[in-house]
């Protein structure tokens, strides 16, 4: 990629994730969009939905990062505190501290490869208010911390994730 590419490749995965959002949460297209300065504007994380026709914000109960970067070695936190996976659950988690009722998403992928989803199940569960088993097989959980405090999240690929996690566990 040229030089200054990052930037481009970045806004365009999250076009796309806005797409990947629209189609989980039933909308029509173009409901999910990119923030205002990703992340920088009003609304804290890189994606939001916009205000519907009628005036109403949809509910949607996720604040969202979106990463898409050439090489991601996630099992580089067996190695090292300061694990690229790590900086970005940093960064969805200060966002959260913004708006305390929403849970963390972190969506990200690796070039030429599938997207994954970085979630905290507690948070997801709490939300749903039950517990979701999914298959372990296809689950990574990492335990950290975050200023002293114990994290765990799990990646799953986006595919796995949406079918485990359904709008209509979240709203009746």
């Amino acid at each position: 990629m040229k030089k200054g590419g990052g930037k481009r490749k970045g806004s365009a995965f999250e076009r796309k994730v806005a797409g990947l959002l629209d189609k989980w949460w039933k909308v029509p297209k173009n409901t999910f969009w990119r923030t205002v300065n990703s992340g920088g504007w009003k609304q804290p994380g890189d994606i939001t939905p916009k205000i519907s026709e009628d005036g109403t914000l949809i509910k949607f109960p996720f604040i969202v990062e979106c990463k898409h970067y050439n090489q991601i070695d996630i099992w580089k936190v067996l190695r090292s505190n300061n694990a690229k996976i790590i900086d970005w659950w940093k960064q969805v988690t200060n966002d959260q501290e913004k708006v305390q009722d929403k849970a963390r998403l972190l969506i990200f992928r690796q070039n030429n490869s599938q997207i994954l989803v970085a979630f905290n199940d507690l948070e997801l569960n709490k939300l749903k208010n039950q517990y979701t088993t999914f298959p372990f097989v296809n689950t990574i959980r990492i335990d950290f911390y975050i200023n002293k405090l114990p994290e765990s999240i799990h990646i799953l690929p986006w595919d796995v994730f949406i079918q485990y996690y359904l709008k209509e566990d979240f709203y009746e």
